[in-house]
């Protein structure tokens, strides 16, 4: 589920780290766990995102380097 469906969805959860709603355990990164992953990886030199969905396709895929 990604964040803008959660708001519309469980809206009370947005700003908590695990919620209960409607019968569904809701666990996310709230505001102040970001805050806190960030404080933490500035203290390793920093962090990199890729997110598999969207790689490109073929020899331009950053999954295979061997090629």
């Amino acid at each position: 589920m990604i964040y803008s469906e959660l708001l519309t969805t469980y809206g009370a959860a947005a700003g908590k780290t695990r919620s209960w709603q409607d019968g569904v355990t809701v666990y996310l990164n709230s505001k102040a766990t970001i805050v806190a992953k960030t404080q933490l990886a500035a203290q390793y030199g920093g962090i990199m995102a890729w997110e598999l969905g969207q790689d490109a396709p073929g020899m331009a895929s950053r999954r295979d380097h061997r090629h």
